[in-house]
């Protein structure tokens, strides 16, 4: 349960850290426009941090099923998928930064 909370923290930091990309770079004037890098970053950026939150609005769930349950098979299923679910969102992180981040310092 504690690395549960500790990956729940770690994404709050992450999310605050996109959202403040997110907003610097609209501040400076950055908006979707025919570019690709600026179609990538404004269409990838804000689905993946909507998954992510996602992501932690289901650890949430489970945490509350696990402290009121205990670890039963449902609860152990959900944190199973939660599992596939969250390393799936890694993987296509390191996607999203190697096309928008990577590429649009080149």
């Amino acid at each position: 349960m504690g690395w549960i909370v500790v990956t729940l923290i770690l994404a709050g930091v992450f999310l605050s850290f996109e959202i403040m990309d997110f907003l610097t770079a609209v501040g400076m004037g950055a908006g979707p426009d025919p570019s690709g890098f600026s179609s990538a970053y404004f269409g990838l950026v804000p689905l993946h941090g909507l998954h992510v939150t996602t992501g932690c609005i289901w650890m949430v769930i489970l945490l509350v099923q696990l402290w009121i349950y205990g670890l039963d098979d449902d609860v152990r299923l959900g944190f199973m998928r939660l599992g596939l679910f969250w390393h799936f969102l890694d993987i296509v992180w390191v996607g999203i930064f190697s096309v928008v981040y990577l590429a649009g310092l080149a």
